[in-house]
């Protein structure tokens, strides 16, 4: 039975069941009886075997505020769950065109078919890499909300197949395109004045120390040493700390940006430099470039001047195979140096 305590902050109801102990605070008691009725009757669908009347709408933002905000990939994760929820861009005004049919669906009703169809929709738009990278989120929330939560029996993600994976990207940069970049960005080799030059400095230095874009926007000058000619992450995508040797052109570069912030180096938010990169891009006139492909240009070019082992050191690849996902070479050159 569950009873209510009027509080400075409202009504409090407290909820004795089948050896759970729960709370909650609300603004009216007609709100708090409403939500202990609805607990009781999850608890004792519980103890029948069955599972809470939870929608996918609640797992998904309980999910985007409790889970996601522990991982490092946080962002992309709320972006797109946000997007599921039907959430109003902030700029344009319109309702999310991502936003799920099953949405107020209870999430223990899903089946495969919901889930494919959902697949299928989602290859008509965008690239099966990126429906990849989705179904594995929805599919994390699902485990869960079945493992941790209790709220479904078993995962309808667990048997629906995933589109291929699409192949490596091998794009090249070529140094006209650098050089195109950086006038569009207004990067001249002088102190950096404006954001959109911090952006031209970010992808030159990607492409002489091989690392990622979150990782260059995250320097600090305290980590950078300039005796030593080396920068320290503190913390990677593979979850560890790497120190990465800085070249005498990532010296140069680095040196232009110095006086732009006392604490960080680059004073540019990711979401910020994403944009104007692209529009960096659409004024230089080069089509199919991400800042990303600087990682495996970099890879490409240090390859040449250090052994595998020192080149996974720098990249901070644990298995030395993935290198092969980014190292990219000419094999005239190889004939070249084979003679």
């Amino acid at each position: 039975m569950a009873t209510f305590e009027k509080r400075s902050g409202g009504w409090r109801a407290k909820v004795r069941k089948n050896g759970v102990n729960e709370s909650r605070t609300f603004p009216t008691k007609s709100q708090a009886q409403a939500w202990a009725v609805d607990r009781e009757r999850d608890l004792d669908n519980v103890a029948a075997g069955g599972v809470p009347r939870k929608t996918v709408r609640e797992a998904l933002e309980r999910y985007r505020d409790e889970v996601s905000p522990t991982k490092r990939g946080a962002r992309w994760e709320q972006i797109r769950i946000n997007g599921w929820l039907g959430h109003v861009h902030a700029v344009t005004g319109k309702e999310s065109s991502q936003k799920l049919m099953w949405l107020d669906r209870q999430i223990a009703d899903i089946c495969q078919q919901d889930i494919s169809a959902w697949r299928d929709a989602r290859k008509s738009v965008v690239s099966d890499g990126s429906v990849i990278r989705e179904m594995s989120l929805m599919g994390a929330v699902f485990e869960m909300a079945r493992r941790e939560w209790r709220w479904v029996l078993r995962s309808p993600l667990k048997d629906v197949r995933k589109p291929s994976h699409p192949q490596a990207r091998t794009r090249r940069i070529s140094e006209r395109e650098i050089e195109a970049l950086c006038v569009a960005l207004g990067w001249d080799n002088e102190p950096v004045q404006t954001q959109t030059a911090e952006v031209a400095g970010a992808f030159l230095l990607a492409i002489e120390t091989a690392m990622r874009q979150g990782e260059i926007l995250g320097l600090t000058w305290d980590r950078i040493n300039f005796d030593r000619c080396v920068a320290h992450l503190p913390m990677t995508k593979n979850g560890t700390a790497r120190d990465v040797p800085l070249s005498s052109r990532a010296i140069e570069i680095l040196k232009l940006l110095v006086g732009r912030d006392q604490e960080r180096v680059f004073t540019v938010a990711s979401a910020s430099a994403d944009a104007l990169f692209r529009k960096g891009k659409a004024r230089a006139m080069i089509e199919e470039l991400h800042f990303h492909d600087s990682r495996r240009e970099a890879i490409s070019r240090l390859s040449k001047k250090v052994d595998v082992l020192t080149l996974a050191r720098i990249t901070g690849h644990k298995d030395i195979r993935m290198l092969m996902i980014y190292y990219q070479t000419d094999m005239s050159e190889v004939a070249q140096r084979l003679g």
